[in-house]
C-alpha cells in the first residue's frame, strides 16, 4: 500500500505536497476530538454515580471551583453541555473537513484527466495506431475517477482513522492499561486476516472489474457504432450475446467484490463483542466495587462505540485501496507511455507561432521510418523534394507507404532517419506548428462533429468568431453549397452525429470545404474523392485545378482524371519511391505504370454504368490506414 501510494504521488502529486499537510494535520484535530469526547465520559459518569467523589479532587473539582461551586445537579447540566460542544464542535469540523477533501479529489481528478487529455493531444502518430480509442476514453472518464475515489480518497481517509483510533487507544490506556492490550491484540489478529486472506481477493476481483468494464464498454460501443452494419449483416443476437456475456461477467466481479468487502464489517462486529465480554470479567475478576465496574464499563462501551466505526471505516478503506492497486497500475503504464510521470515537461500553452508559409520549397532526403513492432520498414531512403505550386500526385499498391509519408508530411510522425525541410529551415516540433497553420488536410475517413455546418467547416473555431463569408465560400469551393442552402437553417443546419444526416460523398465535400476554410498556402488530400460519384468528383477535380499555381497539393489518389492534372506522380512501391515524373513521362517509359493504367481504362469501358474504374481497383490498393 505505501509503496503504491508512493508510485502515486510520483505520477501524480506534484503541487499537492501541501495538501497531504493539511491532511494530516486536519485528521489529528478530528482524532483530538474524539478523545477529548471519549475522556470527557469518565467524569460525567463519575458526576451522575458519585458527585460528592468527583467533585472532591481532579479536573472536575478544579473546574467546579473555577464556575463558582453551583448546585451539584445545574454544573452537571453544565458539564453535560460541554461535553455535547465537543461533539458538536467535532461533528462540525468533520463536516467541513470532509468538504475540503472532496473538493480537492475533485481538483486533482480534473488536473490528472486534463493532463492526461493534452498528453494524449500531444502523443505522436504511432502511440493512437496502437492504441484503442475505447480504451483511452475509458482511461479518461473511469480510470482516473476510480484511481482518486477507491485510492486516493481511502489513502485519505485511512490517515484520518489510524490516527483517531490511535488516540482513542490512548485514552483507553489511561484507565485500562491492559484491557487496551487484549483489545490491541483481537484487532492486529483482525488486520491480519484482512490481509492474508481478503487483500489479495479483493485486489485479483478489483482487476477483473476494471477489465470487465473495458470489455462492456468495448462490446456496446461496437454494436451501437456500427448500427447500419449490424442490421444489415443480422448480427444482433451476435452483438447481444457478446454484451450479455461481458455484462455478465462484469456484474458477477462486482458481486465477488462487494462480498469480499463486507467481511470485514461483520468480523469486526464479532471481536468488539468479544472484546466486550472479556473487558467486563477482567474488571470483574479485579475485584472493584460495582459503582467503579459500571463506570469503567462506561468508558469501555463509549470508546469501543466510538472504535466500532473507525476501525469498520479502516478496513473499509483498505478493501478500497486494495480494489484500485490494478486500475492504478494501468494508469502509471499508460503515463509511463505518454510521459506524464510529475515533474516532465510539459506543452505549455502558449501563443501559436506564425504561420510558416511554403515559399520555395518541402523537401524530404534520405528519410525512413519502422512502426513500432513491425517486421520492415513503411519508409527506406526517400527523397523528394515538391516546389511551391506544384499539383503532386502519390499512386503506388497497398502497403506501399503512401499513408506514413503523408504523415510525416504532417509531422505526425516523426522519420527516424534523414532530414525534412521547408525552404531549407529543418522542420522540428515548434515549426512544424508553424507549418501546419498553412497546411488544408483532408483523410479518407475525416471525422465530423455532431454540430452545425458551419461549425464543422470552421473547425475548432468559437462560434462567435467564425466567419460566414468564408464558410461559404469553401462550400461553394467543395461544391457542396447547393446541397447546404437546400436545408431548412442553410450553414446552421445540423449534420448529426459524424454527419449521418450527409451522404458519404457530403460527408467528404464537407472536409474538403474545412481544409479550404484555413485558405490554406499547401494543401494535402488523402484520396479525398474517393466517396464522391463521377459527376462530384469531376466537378471537384476541377476546382482543385483551378487552385494549381495559387497553392501546393498533394494527393494520394487513384482516378485517372485525378492523376491526369497532376504536374507529377510520386509512384511508391515497398516503401520506396520507384519513380517519379509527369502523367505522360511515365506512361511513356514506366511499363508498369502503363499496364495499369490501360488496364484502368478497359475496366472502366466495361462498366454498364461508364464510371471511371479507379487505378487502386487494378493496383490493389488498401485506403485503409493499415494500408500505408
Amino acid at each position: 500500500m505505501i509503496k503504491h501510494f508512493r508510485i502515486f504521488l510520483a505520477y501524480f502529486g506534484l503541487g499537492y505536497g501541501r495538501a497531504m499537510i493539511l491532511i494530516v494535520l486536519g485528521s489529528v484535530v478530528v482524532a483530538i476530538f474524539e478523545a477529548m469526547g471519549v475522556l470527557l465520559i469518565f467524569p460525567l459518569m463519575a458526576l451522575v454515580v458519585n458527585p460528592a467523589e468527583a467533585i472532591s479532587s481532579g479536573m472536575i473539582g478544579r473546574l467546579y471551583d473555577f464556575v463558582g461551586s453551583p448546585p451539584i445537579k445545574v454544573f452537571t447540566a453544565l458539564f453535560s453541555v460541554i461535553v455535547g460542544a465537543v461533539y458538536l464542535g467535532r461533528a462540525l469540523f468533520q463536516i467541513g473537513f470532509t468538504r475540503w477533501q472532496y473538493r480537492l479529489i475533485a481538483r486533482w481528478k480534473i488536473a490528472i484527466c486534463y493532463r492526461f487529455f493534452c498528453k494524449f493531444l500531444d502523443a505522436d502518430y504511432g502511440y493512437h495506431v496502437q492504441r484503442n480509442s475505447t480504451r483511452i476514453i475509458s482511461l479518461i472518464t473511469t480510470t482516473v475517477e476510480l484511481v482518486l475515489n477507491n485510492f486516493m480518497y481511502h489513502i485519505i481517509s485511512l490517515t484520518a482513522q489510524i490516527i483517531t483510533a490511535t488516540l482513542l487507544c490512548l485514552s483507553m490506556i489511561i484507565f485500562h492499561p491492559l484491557v487496551t492490550v487484549v483489545v490491541g491484540i483481537f484487532f492486529f489478529v483482525l488486520f491480519q486476516f484482512q490481509n492474508t486472506y481478503i487483500k489479495k481477493r479483493i485486489r485479483d476481483v478489483g482487476g477483473h472489474v476494471a477489465q470487465f468494464k473495458a470489455e462492456n464498454a468495448f462490446a456496446i460501443q461496437q454494436a451501437l457504432g456500427a448500427y447500419k452494419e449490424t442490421k444489415v449483416n443480422l448480427k444482433e443476437k451476435y452483438f447481444r450475446t457478446m454484451f450479455m456475456s461481458a455484462n455478465k461477467r462484469l456484474m458477477d466481479a462486482e458481486g465477488r467484490l462487494l462480498f469480499f468487502q463486507s467481511i470485514p464489517v461483520t468480523t469486526t462486529e464479532i471481536i468488539v463483542l468479544s472484546v466486550v465480554i472479556i473487558a467486563f470479567n477482567m474488571i470483574t475478576v479485579a475485584g472493584e466495587t460495582s459503582q467503579a465496574v459500571m463506570q469503567s464499563l462506561a468508558v469501555i462501551v463509549v470508546t469501543m462505540f466510538r472504535l466500532i466505526p473507525t476501525v469498520n471505516r479502516s478496513l473499509t478503506s483498505i478493501t478500497f485501496i486494495n480494489s484500485a492497486i490494478y486500475p492504478l497500475d494501468m494508469l502509471v503504464k499508460e503515463a509511463d507511455a505518454v510521459g506524464f510521470r510529475a515533474g516532465a515537461t510539459d506543452a505549455v500553452d502558449e501563443a501559436e507561432p506564425p504561420a510558416m508559409v511554403l515559399e520555395q520549397a518541402l523537401s524530404l532526403r534520405g528519410v525512413g521510418y519502422t512502426y513500432p513492432g513491425a517486421a520492415q520498414p513503411a519508409l527506406r531512403d526517400i527523397n523528394l523534394t515538391i516546389r511551391r505550386g506544384e499539383f503532386v500526385g502519390i499512386i503506388g499498391p497497398s502497403g506501399a507507404g503512401k499513408t506514413t509519408l503523408i504523415a510525416v508530411l504532417l509531422g505526425f510522425l516523426r522519420a527516424e532517419t534523414g532530414d525534412y525541410d521547408v525552404d531549407g529551415k529543418r522542420i522540428d516540433d515548434q515549426r512544424i506548428r508553424s507549418l501546419r497553420h498553412s497546411i488544408g488536410y483532408v483523410d479518407q475517413q475525416p471525422f465530423i462533429f455532431d454540430a452545425t455546418v458551419m461549425e464543422n467547416v470552421a473547425f475548432g473555431v468559437e462560434k462567435a468568431d467564425i466567419d460566414r463569408n468564408r464558410v461559404e465560400q469553401a462550400l461553394h469551393q467543395a461544391q457542396l453549397w447547393d446541397v447546404v442552402s437546400g436545408l431548412e437553417s442553410g450553414i446552421d443546419s445540423f449534420v448529426g452525429e459524424n454527419g449521418k444526416c450527409f451522404s458519404g460523398g457530403q460527408r467528404q465535400r464537407l472536409a474538403i470545404a474545412r481544409a479550404l476554410y484555413k485558405q490554406p498556402s499547401l494543401l494535402i488530400l488523402d484520396e479525398a474523392t474517393s466517396a464522391l460519384d463521377v459527376d462530384t468528383e469531376q466537378r471537384l477535380s476541377e476546382t482543385i485545378r483551378h487552385l494549381k499555381g495559387s497553392l501546393t497539393i498533394i494527393v494520394i489518389a487513384h482516378r485517372l482524371s485525378t492523376l491526369q492534372a497532376c504536374d507529377r506522380l510520386i509512384m511508391m512501391k515497398d516503401a520506396r519511391i520507384v519513380d517519379d515524373g509527369a502523367y505522360e513521362e511515365l506512361l511513356q517509359r514506366n511499363e508498369t505504370f502503363r499496364h495499369l493504367v490501360y488496364a484502368s481504362q478497359v475496366r472502366g469501358t466495361d462498366d454498364r454504368d461508364r464510371r471511371e474504374t479507379p487505378i487502386d481497383a487494378v493496383l490493389g490498393c488498401d485506403d485503409s490506414p493499415e494500408g500505408q
